[in-house]
């Protein structure tokens, strides 16, 4: 009869300690100096150029103004009036506005969608006044959230984004205020929106501000008038961002062959009339695409190794089982992708719980891309008289003329013994 040995595998946590980096298969030819592409859900990492690197982050800050927001608002429906405090030095300081303006009385709601949407300057600047009075006191609440998330290169001087050399970011911090706000239902909902229609006010008393999202100007609109479209299946939201020091940079997710991906670009080529981050998000989104799916590695309860136990009279054969379900993305062509349980065959040696007894390694395009150990659940003794008998033999095989000369030196002991025996017998009988 056959004994199953359970393994445990302790995976890692993505936003903890980042899994190993997809090797150098062919990359898209994009502009953008900065690239960080991760899938959510497993924390594999597909493209990493200069994630852990300074930054400015220009309006993707914005993902923190709206996550203070939301976080700090009980009534999405209280009114906010827009007055000359929280327009002053906007339009000189050439920021992104949604289209609100003087006299406009609007919710907390318009505001937040004003903020992630259109981009507007002043939804974010209405925000800081309403929760804490002040921009400085606003800014400070951005930061706090920042190291309790542990954004640890990142600091905030404005809500934002206009450029100030001690307003900076990396992409591996973004990545990770991002995955913390998409958690937050409101933020997700506002996020992964298109449009937005706002209530009328004194500057919009008919229909009210209609937002439109910077991206769905290019991704996926059929009815865009602009020059330059992209397509991506599975497109599901983003936050970009401008400045002439921060150039082109876009924070955005989507869906792909079952794969939830995040994508965090930065430093793309400017050409205003040319959105080469929008352009950039295409050819990685859809390269990616066409090269691969979430896979089922292994399913819970799959035997994934036999092995023989030395030194045992009784269950010699181990079967190794998977505990869970191993999931992970890997190349559609599954010539380029190869999967190794190390375990070996024969073991010769005692299994105590606890032990590393072999690893899970996966490589893609001959990079490796996960490896993890296989932790045993349960002690797996040899038998002792079998083992001892072994080592025994073991050892005289190693030291064989140490082992023939004691043969001989016990051989001629055991030969004199009994020739002066002899000798005796013989005296006794002349006698």
């Amino acid at each position: 009869m056959k004994k199953i040995l359970i393994i445990c595998l302790f995976v890692l946590s993505f936003f903890n300690t980042p899994l190993q980096v997809r090797g150098e298969e062919e990359k898209p030819d994009i502009t953008s100096d900065y690239v960080y592409m991760i899938d959510r859900t497993t924390g594999q990492v597909f493209w990493d150029k200069g994630s852990d690197e300074i930054i400015y982050p220009a309006s993707m800050t914005k993902i923190m103004t709206a996550l203070i927001a939301i976080e700090n608002t009980s009534n999405y429906d209280q009114q906010v009036l827009i007055d000359e405090r929280i327009m002053a030095g906007l339009k000189e300081a050439g920021a992104s506005r949604a289209g609100f303006n003087v006299g406009d009385i609007v919710t907390m709601r318009d505001l937040i969608y004003g903020t992630l949407l259109p981009s507007g300057a002043e939804c974010t600047q209405a925000l800081a006044y309403t929760i804490s009075g002040s921009v400085e006191g606003y800014v400070d609440l951005m930061n706090q959230k920042a190291q309790e998330i542990g954004m640890k290169n990142t600091h905030y001087v404005n809500t934002t984004g206009l450029h100030d050399d001690d307003h900076y970011s990396t992409l591996q911090d973004i990545a990770l205020l991002l995955e913390y706000a998409l958690k937050n239902e409101v933020f997700y909902e506002v996020f992964t929106s298109d449009t937005y229609q706002a209530g009328t006010s004194f500057n919009y008393p008919v229909e009210g501000l209609k937002m439109e999202s910077t991206s769905y100007k290019y991704i996926n609109n059929p009815t865009s008038n602009q020059p330059y479209k992209v397509t991506i299946d599975g497109f599901m939201g983003s936050k970009s961002g401008y400045t002439v020091e921060a150039r082109y940079c876009l924070a955005s997710i989507a869906n792909i062959n079952d794969m939830d991906i995040m994508l965090i670009t930065a430093h793309a080529w400017v050409e205003r009339k040319i959105p080469s981050h929008y352009l950039d998000a295409g050819l990685i989104y859809n390269t990616y695409r066409d090269l691969y799916e979430r896979a089922t590695v292994f399913t819970e309860g799959d035997l994934i190794r036999e092995s023989i136990m030395k030194y045992r009279i009784f269950n010699k054969e181990i079967e190794w089982e998977m505990p869970d379900t191993l999931i992970w993305d890997l190349p559609i062509d599954s010539n380029n992708y190869q999967v190794e349980v190390t375990i070996p065959e024969v073991i010769d040696e005692n299994i105590k719980k606890g032990d590393v007894v072999g690893q899970i390694v996966i490589t893609s395009f001959g990079d490796e891309v996960y490896r993890e150990d296989i932790i045993s659940n349960s002690d797996y003794n040899q038998n002792f008289i079998l083992l001892s008998l072994a080592n025994t033999g073991e050892w005289m095989m190693n030291n064989m003329l140490v082992t023939v000369f004691g043969g001989i030196l016990i051989g001629g002991s055991i030969f004199v013994l009994f020739a002066r025996k002899s000798r005796k017998r013989k005296k006794t009988k002349k006698f």
